[in-house]
């Protein structure tokens, strides 16, 4: 049996390194490599949600197959932590600067450890350079 332990996450990093980072890979990864339809059970690995979601996304929506062109559609409607991740960073329109407000909500993060973080890491707003050392100063 093949198996890694498990690696407990001891700051937002790692879980973003986990959860966000990883997963945004996996998506780019699906979307570049599928030629029309994606495959559901890969699309539900993906965004961490089940096949029956995506079904039900799909149906409300009047969608007969998943492709690149409505993958984002689901994506936008999926109950998992990447999706509404990636929802709230669409809200804010892909800011390249952060305001920590903005850091807090788009990451689901309580604003004062954003803010006690921030004056650790000595930074008043985060870019894509100063995010991960924000992150390393958030404790789970």
């Amino acid at each position: 049996m093949n198996t890694k332990p498990y690696i407990y996450p001891q700051n937002f990093y790692d879980v973003y390194c986990m959860q966000v980072s990883a997963r945004l890979q996996a998506i780019d990864i699906l979307l570049k490599t599928c030629v029309n339809t994606v495959p559901l059970t890969e699309a539900a690995t993906v965004l961490n949600v089940s096949k029956d979601e995506i079904k039900v996304v799909m149906r409300n929506l009047g969608i007969i197959r998943l492709t690149k062109k409505n993958f984002h559609e689901i994506m936008r409607r999926g109950s998992s932590y990447i999706c509404k991740t990636l929802n709230r960073y669409a809200e804010l329109n892909y800011p390249h600067v952060y305001t920590l407000e903005q850091v807090a909500y788009i990451y689901n993060l309580d604003i004062n450890d954003v803010y006690q973080a921030a004056e650790i890491a000595g930074v008043r707003e985060a870019t894509e350079v100063t995010l991960p050392l924000l992150f390393y100063h958030i404790y789970v």
